[in-house]
């Protein structure tokens, strides 16, 4: 019987690797060529080493039906009571005492220390100088981190985390004082609001799609009053758009990790203009496959996946992250160009402002662009460049913020 039960869990690995194989071979192969890429002369042996190590994390997260058994360990934790709970891929999952999800770790400390942001800081300075030589208008927007504000008595005693709360307001104030125009919207939101960690999904790190409607409407009122670039109040009047509640249909970045057992799925609204809308789209398909694909239409044949129903994440709009998107709206023809370069907080709000501009180029320099900001502003003649960040990208000072191209930004 032994012998049975170790051929039968053989076999189980087996024809799983081989489903796992055939069902996620596009993400693992453009894995493998992306780690082969990177080698690097001198370090052979280190440079196979990340190989395997990619290689290994890729067919992990693409195993076969590996939700199903996601979802088994999770309820198992769930029963125990584990607030903390090592998920797939190693990440640490906390959830806080309003049954908010978290990354974190078990250090026993939530860190408040602001990081230094010198090179950041001048690096925006910088780009904000340029942009002002050629008559283009730079805003600076912090968009808001769900691991702020936090009360560590919601917390269990060992959980570790950082807390956002000081970084936003001291680049902001920093950027000001260097004549950089800069919009706090996570020092907003908590004064808005008065539960600021219910703005964000409970399984995921991103704020709600409401919220960032929100946040987009802050950015246009910002705008009309601060720069040349102006925005009809049509196109940030919550009432002039179509909010489409989808129960329990999004599992975030969080909750994949512990399944839907151990935390229920969040709340998606899919908010659509009312208004009449035909957009061009050009987008990149992925960041190691240049290939550009195109789409034309309507706000939800443009923006919107095909199965947006079945198949909802916080990445629903715009086609999720891109390391390069330009979109032309073929019915506003203000002669308005912007230039957003986001991180993922900036995806739903992107898809709003191509409403409100002629011509809208959406870059994602966390895929490492060769391409110059400086050139593509002057190039593309833009009117304003909006860099939208939550606080965590301080940490991405060679790739975030490197204006100027990759390859001389480091």
């Amino acid at each position: 019987m032994k012998k049975i039960s170790i051929a039968l869990f053989f076999a189980y690995l087996l024809s799983g690797l081989l489903f796992t194989c055939f069902t996620g071979y596009y993400e693992i192969g453009t894995t493998t060529i992306e780690s082969i890429r990177n080698f690097k002369e001198g370090s052979i042996i280190n440079s196979f080493e990340k190989l395997f190590n990619a290689v290994e994390t890729e067919l992990q997260n693409q195993f076969w039906q590996q939700d199903k058994y996601i979802d088994i360990y999770g309820g198992i934790q769930k029963v125990s009571g584990r607030q903390i709970v090592v998920g797939s891929g190693d990440t640490t999952v906390i959830r806080s005492k309003n049954n908010n999800l978290y990354f974190g770790n078990t250090s026993s400390e939530i860190i408040v220390k602001i990081p230094d942001q010198s090179k950041e800081i001048k690096r925006v300075i910088d780009f904000n100088d340029y942009c002002k030589s050629l008559g283009t208008d730079l805003i600076y927007v912090v968009a808001p981190n769900k691991s702020a504000y936090i009360n560590k008595s919601d917390f269990p005693l060992i959980a570790g985390m950082n807390d956002y709360q000081n970084f936003a307001g001291d680049m902001s104030k920093k950027l000001l004082e260097k004549g950089v125009k800069s919009l706090d919207l996570m020092s907003e939101l908590k004064e808005k609001s008065s539960d600021y960690s219910s703005e964000f999904f409970s399984t995921d790190h991103h704020w709600k799609i409401e919220t960032a409607f929100w946040g987009y409407s802050r950015i246009c009122d910002y705008l009309n009053k601060n720069t040349t670039y102006k925005i009809d109040k049509k196109y940030y009047n919550i009432k002039q758009y179509d909010i489409n509640i989808k129960k329990q249909s999004m599992q975030g970045s969080m909750g994949v990790r512990v399944g839907s057992l151990y935390h229920e799925k969040d709340d998606y609204a899919l908010i659509t203009p009312k208004y009449k809308t035909d957009f061009s789209v050009v987008f990149s398909d992925g960041f190691l496959n240049k290939r550009e694909i195109r789409k034309n239409g309507s706000f939800l044949n443009a923006f919107l996946r095909k199965n947006s129903d079945k198949d909802i994440s916080y990445g629903s709009y715009i086609s999720s992250d891109r390391d390069r998107i330009f979109i032309d709206n073929k019915i506003n023809n203000s002669g308005q160009k912007m230039l957003i370069i986001k991180d993922s907080f900036a995806i739903p709000v992107s898809a709003w402002m191509a409403c409100a501009s002629d011509k809208l180029w959406i870059v994602d320099l966390r895929y490492k662009q060769e391409e110059s900001m400086y050139d593509l502003v002057k190039k593309k003649n833009i009117d304003t460049v909006i860099i939208m960040y939550n606080p965590e990208m301080f940490g991405s000072a060679d790739t975030a913020f490197c204006f100027d191209g990759i390859s001389k930004g480091n």
